[in-house]
């Protein structure tokens, strides 16, 4: 009897299996129902980020806080150092973010919009991160190692940002269907967190085992520059594989200036609520790069085992992608969002009891924390990306680069503002150019308890603002129908049912007819 059942439990099992695999390639090529991306689509979008994401997690790695191992430990750079090249960083940032929000938002190739930025952004963040191991002169002056520094870092960070911006973006347009969009973000993200897991695991191990450790110059010069080009290699596939899908007529020809992006974006609540969560990440995150503390001053004589226990923590980022279409359709993505931020500091609260205990223990809250980072990557993508069909509704423009770029703007601001909260913290302590004073129990368990304490608090202000989302899945489905019913008339084709893509009152379509004749009567005059 019980031989049968787990008989039928196999059979259950594979039968599953098969019709997945039978789903996959029956639509590989072509989307089935009213979707419009096909699978072979959706996996090079996936696999293309793996190569992006990778690119950019190496941000972790080279950071200018003093929480990094290469530029704190290996080139003594101090944190008031840091602070300097950190202010220089960030005006560079801010006074190149309208330029490129304006190129972005006016791009019009064969490879659309945003597709180019990955070979344009991913050159120079490759070049940025060899030059990071191979051109900082470790024995010379302080002075010599900043100007090193403060080229290749920005080189590096203008391309990641780019590249994040452009690969958001990208996720944004992927399709017109919020549903569809989420599914596929859903998919993505587990997929493409594949290789910033990978460079986790890896890097840190291979250190350990084949060099010095993470203190050691030989580790970078050699693994870095394999995991970055590789990287870049992958990213082409959403170059050369992916569309972009937004819902604009093909007549159009959109000229967005950055202050023109700032006034439609002005009084759209849900794309502020994001924006807010941007600017607090940079002090939420601290908790992240305590691990290394952990690991290496904290519990030395484990630090072997960083890259495995990464690697199982950073897997609660993935059980938190699976639940994400669940919870969104469930709770809608503002109330989703609140959880998930409150989770985060429900978890970073209970690290401060815990991480001078065991290493253990500390890291059962942080897995949490991470169950409940991997939705918020995708909750911020689909509450601006339908903030952004809303402002297309409203204005006719698309404004993906400028909001991409903003939201990064905003999120370097808040670097800043956390800069002014950890240097007096370190100063206060008694950390400085000798980093060796971590070893020193009285010195650095303040520290991490402080840095826990702000990271809590940043985690709360930023779900707080995502209880007054407006957006609803409803709403959303009637901004698309009326955007397509508006490409159809501006294109001059009949607006029918398949054009519409959802239910549509005869009178939106009237409205929207009439829009696009003021528009175009507007334009006569202009």
């Amino acid at each position: 009897m019980e031989e049968n059942q787990n008989v039928t439990k196999k059979d259950n099992v594979f039968t599953k299996l098969g019709g997945a695999i039978k789903s996959v390639v029956k639509d590989w090529n072509k989307p089935s129902g009213n979707n419009e991306v096909p699978n072979k689509e959706i996996a090079a979008f996936s696999f293309g980020g793996i190569g992006y994401k990778t690119l950019t997690a190496f941000g972790q790695y080279i950071q200018l806080a003093a929480t990094c191992a290469l530029l704190g430990s290996i080139y003594n750079i101090s944190p008031n150092n840091f602070a300097i090249l950190f202010v220089i960083s960030t005006i560079i940032g801010i006074a190149k973010t309208p330029l490129v929000s304006w190129i972005m938002d006016n791009t019009n190739t064969r490879f659309g919009k945003l597709r180019p930025y990955i070979v344009f952004a991913g050159i120079p963040t490759i070049i940025g991160i060899i030059g990071l191991c191979f051109w900082v002169p470790i024995d010379g002056s302080t002075v010599a190692k900043m100007v090193s520094i403060g080229i290749f870092y920005n080189i590096f960070l203008i391309g990641q940002q780019i590249l994040l911006a452009a690969y958001a973006g990208l996720s944004q347009v992927i399709s017109p269907h919020s549903g569809e969009r989420n599914k596929i973000l859903t998919i993505s993200e587990f997929i493409a967190n594949l290789g910033p897991s990978l460079l986790q695991l890896l890097f840190p191990t291979l250190a350990a085992l084949l060099f010095g450790g993470q203190t050691d110059i030989m580790a970078y010069r050699v693994l870095f520059p394999i995991f970055a080009i590789v990287s870049f290699a992958l990213g082409l596939l959403a170059l050369f594989f992916v569309k972009e899908r937004a819902v604009i007529a093909k007549k159009e020809k959109e000229e967005v200036k950055f202050i023109e992006g700032l006034k439609l974006v002005a009084k759209n609540f849900d794309f502020w609520a994001v924006s807010i969560s941007r600017f607090f990440k940079g002090v939420k995150d601290w908790v992240v790069a305590l691990v290394i503390w952990i690991f290496v001053y904290q519990f030395k004589d484990i630090e072997a085992f960083q890259g495995i226990s990464t690697t199982v923590i950073t897997f609660g980022a993935t059980i938190g992608m699976f639940l994400s279409p669940f919870i969104m359709k469930k709770f809608g993505n503002g109330k989703s969002a609140f959880a998930v931020y409150l989770l985060s500091a429900i978890a970073t609260g209970i690290m401060a009891f815990v991480f001078q205990i065991h290493v253990i223990l500390f890291l059962i809250p942080m897995f949490i924390f991470y169950i409940a980072m991997g939705p918020q990557y995708i909750l911020q993508t689909s509450i601006t990306a339908d903030a952004l069909d809303e402002i297309q509704l409203q204005s006719g423009k698309r404004i993906e680069g400028f909001a991409q770029n903003f939201q990064a703007m905003f999120e370097t601001l808040g670097g800043v503002a956390s800069m002014g909260i950890s240097l007096p913290m370190y100063a206060h302590y008694g950390l400085g150019d000798d980093y060796s004073v971590l070893y020193d129990a009285s010195v650095r368990e303040p520290i991490i308890r402080w840095t826990i304490i702000f990271s809590t608090l940043a985690a709360l202000i930023s779900a707080i603002p995502f209880l007054f989302c407006k957006m609803t899945n409803k709403r959303h489905e009637e901004i698309i129908a009326e955007l397509k019913a508006r490409e159809a008339l501006a294109e001059g084709n009949q607006v029918t049912e398949d054009t519409q893509e959802a239910p549509v009152a005869d009178a939106v379509v009237e409205t929207v007819a009439e829009d696009v004749n003021a528009e175009a009567k507007e334009e006569t005059k202009k």
